[in-house]
């Protein structure tokens, strides 16, 4: 069996896992190559299943909906409603990856590629608004920070790519 037969096998139990969404179907579109899909659909699965553990239980849809009203519709100065969503992932980064799950530093990038492109796929901003500052977009990991001694990753998202 290839390895491009091997992936699109592992893509189809990642999606099945992942259920029918719009946000899922948006994101992975944009990368052609069915490994790449497979690895983003596979992080994605693991960081969901992560975050049911939680407590969280929403569907991917429902995250990305929830995402955009805690940015968008929060006041401008609620921090804590607006880090909804990133500070369970600089968790999941920065703490889950490392300390529980012993993965390295290149695996901890590939899953904050997946899931920082994730958000950020279902965000299309008209060209004029790319200047906005990106503190206020959903998903600007920009300050994810790790525990204690342990190598902080950034993630940082360039809408302008997306617009």
């Amino acid at each position: 069996m290839t390895a491009d037969r091997k992936a699109e096998n592992g893509l189809r139990l990642f999606l099945e896992e992942l259920g029918s969404s719009k946000s899922v179907e948006t994101f992975l579109r944009n990368h052609g190559n069915v490994r790449t899909r497979r690895a983003y659909a596979g992080e994605l699965c693991m960081y969901f299943r992560w975050l049911r553990g939680k407590g969280i239980a929403m569907t991917p849809d429902e995250l990305i909906q929830d995402n955009l009203r805690s940015v968008f519709e929060s006041r401008p100065t609620d921090v804590v409603t607006k880090r909804k969503h990133t500070d369970p992932l600089g968790d999941y980064i920065n703490a889950y990856l490392i300390v529980q799950r012993g993965d390295s530093e290149a695996k901890r990038s590939l899953a904050a590629a997946a899931i920082r492109g994730f958000y950020s796929s279902t965000v299309r901003m008209p060209v004029d608004l790319v200047s906005v500052d990106l503190a206020v977009l959903p998903l600007d990991l920009h300050d994810i920070g790790g525990p204690a001694g342990l190598p902080t990753l950034r993630a940082d998202c360039d809408l302008r790519a997306h617009a």
